[in-house]
């Protein structure tokens, strides 16, 4: 594998690279989206996700995938690593042959995880089943003669989010079932929500608050806000100022609910948790210790 990461480095004579990332951001605004009780009990109480999905499909205690984990026994890593592209997966709205096809799983052991994935959230099942019926509610054909690949009248469904943003789908051939037909993608019409809500507003109301807290208090020369890389936000940081630079920037993602209630009016009561870590590139990365609210 290549180390590209190692090409970005600091500006600054000993300076660092300070990285923070959000912590399964997409599940947390997916259990905010589908308002699922169990996925929300999960996240607030520090549940192992992918080890409670894991420990279901193989039919052991949770705390016996936990355990293997934190020992570092292979074959447990393994086994939480399927368990969590196919939860993945089944999140983005893909189908069991998909799944399958993607972590090696047959059909069967593939039909039963997606069963106990949605028999533990199911609410999750709810919201994306209610964004397809309400894409169909909603579709339109424009007189904009928009059609699909094979030449069929193309609809048109636009949703608003609790944002303010409109997500715009188009149908596509639907090659699964009767020729002819056309179909919205799942795929779609559920990850435009998690992502747009996930990476387009809170990530970005947070830069905004980080900018703006960088220039008044007067550490824009010393602390320089230069990337973001998908939900995470990377600092340049003069040296001796690492600690400070991390401790703003944990401080500013946690506090992102906030901020959707300052800007949206959004109840997000859900808790974001942040790592951050430092370094003299991208690559050679070590977690910042001592970080408390």
């Amino acid at each position: 594998m290549s180390n590209i990461k190692e090409c970005f480095v600091s500006r600054f004579k000993n300076g660092s690279l300070v990285c923070a990332d959000f912590s399964q951001l997409e599940i947390v605004v997916l259990a905010y989206l589908s308002s699922d009780k169990q996925l929300i009990y999960d996240i607030t109480n520090g549940i192992d996700l992918h080890c409670v999905n894991c420990a279901a499909i193989h039919g052991v205690p949770y705390n016996t995938v936990l355990a293997g984990i934190r020992v570092g026994h292979p074959e447990w890593i393994k086994r939480r690593k399927d368990a969590k592209r196919a939860s993945f997966a089944l999140q983005y709205g893909a189908g069991a042959r998909k799944i399958a096809d993607m972590v090696g799983w047959d059909l069967p052991t593939t039909k039963k995880f997606i069963n106990l994935y949605y028999r533990r959230y199911p609410g999750v099942k709810a919201w994306q089943d209610s964004m397809v019926a309400y894409a169909q509610k909603v579709r339109k054909i424009n007189n904009d003669g928009r059609r699909t690949q094979l030449g069929f009248p193309a609809g048109v469904a636009m949703i608003p989010s609790n944002t303010g943003r409109i997500y715009g789908f188009v149908e596509y051939d639907d090659n699964y079932n009767n020729a002819g037909d056309t179909r919205f993608s799942r795929n779609e019409l559920i990850n435009y929500p998690i992502q747009g809500l996930a990476g387009g507003d809170l990530t970005m109301v947070v830069l905004g608050e980080l900018y703006y807290d960088l220039y008044q208090t007067g550490l824009h020369n010393d602390i320089k806000l230069v990337n973001t890389v998908h939900d995470s936000i990377v600092l340049d940081v003069s040296d001796g100022y690492v600690h400070q630079a991390a401790l703003k920037l944990k401080t500013t993602m946690e506090n992102g609910p906030e901020y959707l209630d300052k800007y949206f009016d959004i109840n997000f009561n859900l808790p974001l948790k942040v790592e951050v870590t430092y370094g003299p590139d991208l690559y050679n990365q070590s977690v910042v210790e001592g970080l408390s609210l």
